[in-house]
């Protein structure tokens, strides 16, 4: 193609490029896989052959798609489109599945890399079952054997199995904003004395936290709470992608914490 026949034919906008991408995303991504034939991918695609020449054609007008003998095939620029559709999916899968915990936390929440949560499980509160949510991460707390979080509530659920637990030798590492510690020397003193006691509980205080998060022993988890403090929505997950998120921002909240220990 010559440099005046590539002019005539670019698109006349980056809006009519983004247009054309996304209706034709399922051609590009195949082509991106392997070259195929006008009948290979009206089969695939289960369209007529005309339509796909259609828009084969307009796709080589973008530089997408070029057709050097009886097969069409994605360019270089197809390639990079293709591999950011996929990646645009996945990000949309992962944030459709997280939609219960998303539409709950604040906006100010850091943002979660929704890529890594696809194959996530989300436990949400229904009607009369207020407390799933809860129910599944003391259920989690008493299979693991170390546990490290962070959370701006707490439950008197939480508060049973955690030191039931520790007082069996498992290790809580927790950060909790100053509220929490309120409560606890309101309510929880005792508790909270005899877990200290055993050297396994360890409470770090922090200005604000955003939600809940778990680091247990095989999973991640993520809580999102209502202003009643009810989990709405629970998260979990074993992504390696996610573990990673976690522990790096577990570890940009404990850096700016001070050790609480009771007197």
């Amino acid at each position: 193609m010559t440099d005046r026949e590539r002019t005539d034919r670019e698109p006349r906008s980056n809006g009519d490029f983004v247009q054309e991408v996304m209706t034709r995303s399922e051609l590009l991504e195949l082509l991106a896989d392997r070259p195929r034939t006008a009948r290979e991918l009206a089969d695939q695609l289960e369209m007529a052959r005309s339509t796909v020449h259609r828009a084969a054609d307009t796709l080589e007008a973008h530089g997408l798609v070029e057709k050097p003998a009886d097969r069409f095939e994605s360019t270089g620029l197809g390639d990079v489109v293709a591999d950011e559709l996929r990646t645009f999916r996945t990000n949309l899968e992962g944030a459709r599945r997280l939609e219960p915990f998303l539409n709950t936390i604040d906006d100010s929440a850091p943002a979660v890399p929704v890529e890594h949560f696809t194959d996530a499980t989300v436990t949400c509160s229904r009607h009369r079952q207020a407390h799933v949510g809860v129910k599944r991460i003391t259920d989690l707390i008493e299979e693991t054997d170390s546990l490290r979080m962070f959370s701006s509530i707490i439950s008197p659920l939480y508060v049973d199995v955690a030191r039931r637990e520790i007082l069996d030798g498992m290790e809580i590492e927790v950060i909790f904003d100053q509220q929490i510690i309120e409560i606890i020397l309101e309510q929880h003193v005792e508790e909270a004395m005899e877990a200290f006691e055993t050297g396994r509980f360890e409470v770090y205080v922090a200005e604000n936290v955003p939600f809940e998060l778990f680091l247990f022993d095989e999973r991640v988890g993520l809580a999102a709470h209502d202003e009643s403090g009810i989990a709405r929505a629970f998260v979990e997950t074993t992504d390696s992608g996610a573990r990673s998120w976690a522990e790096s921002l577990y570890a940009e909240y404990a850096a700016d914490t001070d050790a609480f220990r009771l007197e």
